[in-house]
């Protein structure tokens, strides 16, 4: 499977799931970019939640951003309190050992939380907050396309025969594309909507540029000036719509020592660009053949870029290690989206480019097998 990293079941965090190379994963969170929406607001919020289906003394996390703060189940009551610094904020709550979660916007007011079903937290009830009630419109229409995609994972998951998996794969591939355009046209009837905004700084690197700049110029004046707004800005000046065929772009990025790695620094070999990040799983999956493939052609021009776009430098080495990673790996930790990852439009996991020695990319997203049929064909034994 693989990882959507900018298109989930709901705004950002909905999985999608696609076929490519091995793509099969679903993942609970990724916040590369958690939406804050809004202006600015002096008043704070009460999260009161009630839960049944739990033990007391269980322990909560509400991630906003970077920002965690944790909570204990007492009497099946929880509750958070802060602010925040916009007009509504989307946040994950999650139990600790992230067996139930689920997403819910937060707004500078009282909020009351009730699970539905007992053990679980995902599908509760919000009461409290405006932006929660649009959101819960949008996902109503969403629905059918996300319990189709739910039954096609529960087959893929199920280790059905080859042709029946050539049969989801084709039908994984139709509701993705549904999915995609019931998005667009929920951002293009509502351009003003908290959710739309949220919405396109999720779907901009799947609906490219183009598209990307129709839907923005119709938002409002408030909601561009937003941090989404911003991001989605961000986006356009920096997104360069690669094709097959195009030239590389260049990019800086960072090794784990921290020494400047340029991508125009290789030119003259066959370089594949991979996109990838330590808790990408279908991406790590992958990573023991990929290593027989480099030590195989390494010494006959082949390299590796290796691109993260982890945010935990810790966890980020401890995969290089653990995985063997011995070609070049290059992050830029800090940053709230990689800027190599935005030139080049990656929108999920695992993603690359396979470069040839004049500096142009003649394949993406090539799996293993046809990477080694590629080399094989044009590097000299």
């Amino acid at each position: 499977m693989k990882i959507n990293f900018i298109n989930p079941p709901k705004s950002f965090w909905l999985l999608f799931i696609k076929f490519g190379k091995f793509n099969s994963c679903l993942i609970i969170f990724l916040f590369l970019f958690f939406s804050q929406i809004g202006c600015k607001n002096n008043k704070s919020f009460i999260l009161t939640g009630y839960l049944t289906g739990f033990k007391d003394s269980t322990l909560l996390f509400l991630q906003r951003g970077k920002n965690i703060d944790s909570a204990y189940l007492t009497k099946g009551t929880f509750s958070f309190q802060g602010k925040i610094d916009d007009d509504a904020e989307h946040v994950l709550l999650k139990v600790f050992d992230n067996s139930s979660y689920t997403f819910l916007w937060l707004e500078n007011t009282e909020i009351k939380f009730y699970n539905i079903k007992n053990g679980s937290i995902k599908n509760s009830k919000i009461i409290g907050s405006e932006t929660q009630k649009e959101d819960d419109r949008y996902n109503l229409l969403m629905k059918p396309y996300n319990e189709k995609r739910d039954s096609l994972t529960t087959i893929n998951m199920s280790g059905a025969d080859s042709f029946k998996m050539k049969e989801v794969e084709y039908e994984f591939k139709k509701n993705d594309s549904l999915i995609n355009d019931a998005n667009y046209k929920f951002i293009n009837d509502n351009p003003n909507s908290l959710i739309s905004i949220d919405l396109l700084k999720v779907y901009c690197s799947v609906f490219g540029k183009k598209k990307t700049i129709y839907l923005f110029d119709k938002i409002n004046e408030k909601n561009r000036n937003t941090s989404l707004g911003k991001e989605i800005q961000n986006f356009i000046a920096l997104n360069k719509e690669i094709k097959i065929g195009d030239r590389f772009e260049n990019f800086i990025q960072y090794d784990v020592s921290g020494n400047e790695v340029k991508l125009s620094d290789l030119t003259g070999k066959t370089i594949l660009l991979e996109f990838w990040a330590s808790w990408c799983m279908p991406c790590r999956r992958e990573n023991p053949l990929l290593l027989n493939i480099y030590n195989k052609y390494k010494k006959k021009g082949f390299e590796i870029i290796s691109i993260s776009i982890d945010q935990d430098k810790n966890e980020w080495k401890k995969a290089i290690k653990e995985d063997k990673l011995i070609w070049i790996n290059v992050t830029e930790l800090g940053e709230k989206e990689n800027t190599a990852a935005l030139i080049y439009g990656i929108s999920s996991l695992p993603d690359n480019f396979l470069i040839n020695p004049t500096g142009t990319i003649i394949k993406r997203n090539i799996t293993n097998e046809e990477l080694s049929n590629e080399l094989a064909k044009f590097l000299t034994k």
